[in-house]
Order: C-alpha cells, then sequence, then structure tokens
C-alpha cells in the first residue's frame, strides 16, 4: 500500500547522496543546482552534530579537510542530504589515485547499507568524472570503483564539463566552408562519438557498471540545470519510498523557485502540502525512459510538461488567491525537459 506524504517524510525525512569525484570535478555546482541554490544557504555538520566550515568544500583548499561523514544541506531544499568523498579519494594519507581511495569508499558504503532506518542508509551514489581530465576516467580511481564489488545502491556515472570534449572536437575540425552553426553540430557529434567509444566503453566494461550514465556542460553558466541527472537517478531509484520522497525533493526546489521569483510567499503549509501532491503525482505519472542528455525527449513531451507546470501553477493561484499572473519563465526545473515554454493558466 502506498505511503501517504506525511509517511513518507516521517519514514525518511532526507534523501541521502554520496557523491564522489575529483577536486573540480563540478561536485558543489551540481549540489547547488540541485537545490535551486546560491551557496549561501549551505550547510555542514559533522558526525557529533557540529557546524563546520562550509569552505572545505572549495576545491582549493589543502587535501584531507574534508570528512565523508559530513552532511551537507542547504535550506533553500531540506529534503536532499549529501556526503562528500573527497575527504578520501585527496586525503592527505593517500595519493588521489590510491586503490585504497576505493576502498575507504566502499567501507562507507558497506557501513551506511547496514543502517536500520532508512534515513540513515544512502540512498544513490553520483560518480562525477569530469572531461577536461585527459586521464579519466582513471584505471586506478573511477574504474577501480566499478570493478570493486555491486554497489547495495544506484550509482550514476555523472561526466561533468562535457564541452572540453566538445571544444576539442571543435578544433580538430578540418578547414572547409561550413557555417558555425554546422561546425558545432559536427563537434558535438565527433565528441560524443569520441566518449563513447572510449570513455563510456571503458566503464560499461567494468564488472560492475553504473545504473545510468549523464552528460552535463557548461554548468557554471546560470542557464543550465541538471534535468539529466535528476531524471537519471529517478529511474534507478529502486524503492517506492524513495522514489515518492525524490519526487517530492524535486517539487520542492521548484515550489522554492516559485516563491521565490513569483511572489507565492504566503502560501500556508497546507497548500505546500496540496500543490506537493498535485506535483508527485503528476511527475511519477510522466517518468520514462531516461535521455543522458536531458533533451533528447523535448518534442515528445513538451505536452505533458506543459500540462504539469500549468496543473502547479493553478494550484498555487487557487490556494494565494491570486489570478491573472503573467507566464512563468521555465528553465530547466522539470526533470523531463530543460524547457523553455510559458506557462500560462
Amino acid at each position: 500500500m502506498s505511503l501517504t506524504i506525511e509517511q513518507i517524510k516521517e519514514r525518511c525525512p532526507r534523501f541521502r547522496i554520496l557523491v564522489i569525484g575529483r577536486r573540480n570535478a563540478g561536485k558543489t555546482t551540481i549540489l547547488k543546482k540541485m537545490c535551486n541554490s546560491d551557496g549561501s544557504d549551505l550547510r555542514i555538520v559533522d558526525r557529533n552534530g557540529n557546524k563546520v566550515d562550509p569552505s572545505i568544500l572549495e576545491p582549493d583548499r589543502q587535501r584531507g579537510m574534508s570528512d565523508i561523514e559530513n552532511e551537507i544541506t542547504f535550506e533553500s531544499n531540506r529534503l536532499f542530504m549529501f556526503h562528500d568523498s573527497r575527504g578520501i579519494e585527496a586525503g592527505a594519507e593517500h595519493d588521489e589515485n590510491s586503490p585504497l581511495c576505493t576502498d575507504s569508499l566502499w567501507e562507507f558504503l558497506d557501513k551506511r547499507s547496514r543502517e536500520p532506518r532508512i534515513r540513515d542508509q544512502i540512498h544513490a551514489v553520483w560518480m562525477c568524472i569530469p572531461m577536461d581530465n585527459p586521464r579519466a576516467p582513471s584505471s586506478e580511481f573511477e574504474l577501480a570503483f566499478f570493478n570493486a564489488r555491486a554497489s547495495p545502491v544506484p550509482v550514476i556515472a555523472v561526466f561533468t564539463k562535457f564541452e572540453a570534449l566538445i571544444d576539442e572536437a571543435y578544433n580538430d575540425l578540418p578547414e572547409d566552408d561550413l557555417s558555425d552553426t554546422e561546425k558545432e553540430k559536427n563537434a558535438s557529434r565527433d565528441a560524443q562519438s569520441k566518449f563513447d567509444k572510449t570513455v563510456r566503453k571503458a566503464i560499461e566494461n567494468t564488472a560492475h557498471p553504473p545504473d545510468q550514465f549523464v552528460q552535463l556542460q557548461y554548468l557554471n553558466e546560470e542557464r543550465t540545470g541538471c534535468a539529466g541527472l535528476i531524471e537519471a537517478t529517478y529511474a534507478a531509484i529502486r524503492d517506492e519510498t524513495l522514489s515518492d520522497l525524490f519526487a517530492m525533493a524535486q517539487r520542492s526546489s521548484f515550489l522554492g523557485r516559485m516563491q521565490e521569483d513569483h511572489g507565492f510567499n504566503n502560501v500556508s503549509t497546507m497548500a505546500c502540502n496540496s500543490v506537493e501532491i498535485v506535483w508527485t503525482e503528476m511527475w511519477k505519472s510522466g517518468a520514462g525512459t531516461v535521455d543522458p542528455t536531458g533533451v533528447g525527449k523535448q518534442k515528445e513531451n513538451t505536452g505533458y510538461h506543459d500540462r504539469v507546470h500549468c496543473k502547479v501553477h493553478a494550484t498555487l493561484e487557487n490556494l494565494s488567491g491570486r489570478s491573472g499572473l503573467p507566464g512563468l519563465p521555465c528553465t530547466d526545473w522539470h526533470p523531463r525537459v530543460p524547457c523553455t515554454v510559458m506557462c500560462r493558466p
């Protein structure tokens, strides 16, 4: 029997993700985009509940400053909790590429999987692999992780900074009279082909490849989001309660943006719960085949996307007593499509 929203939150108040990756892999940027945050509401506590200086996540900080047990949250979306692996794979006691680092990661995952309460377990793993690093994936780190053993939770391989491969392919194009648009198209095609034949193939050939593959690019630009990562994570989740919780976490980020950008700040808790029900049920009903780039299914899902957006918007209007609002610009809040349409109720 399906649980109610309140029962889900009581059983597991936050979706907990282990984020693995080298320094400068774009991990912190992904977390901020997932939670619709500018980083000012970042909060870190250690295993004893003591506050930790958030600057430990900065890439240029000294090695060994972070602890994988630290819990990372954002006030903008309290339904997500993250663990950063940097304290292990960039620890002072081992070289960054040491196999011992992957052993420590598995020790953490194994320990968390034995926790009796689902709220204390790790629910998904994001392995972030930057494509501007010619050594990635490394046989001593990323490939060693996937060869070690089967994960007790879904693992998503997240290839960040994919634009580096595109730029490289663009520079390798022969001199001709093609337009810039055609050159960019050819560069994207060549970059994808090279990625599939080398990087992806190497990971797929490991003993325990990830559940999903996602490519992200231009994350430092405000217009970009993590649609592909959202969809891939949802598709990989094996537990119904966690699946519902992840859908609600996406609703939370969307509602926060609505409140911030469009003045829905006085909507009551009961109203928010009503919106949550609308969002979660419609979001779940639209889940389908994963497109790793997050854009391939835009045309076929635009109608569904519009219905979700307009339904949530109309619900907010009714509950807040407002009507006739201008169209709401939509830029990648929805997990299925990085949309550019305007929602007009």
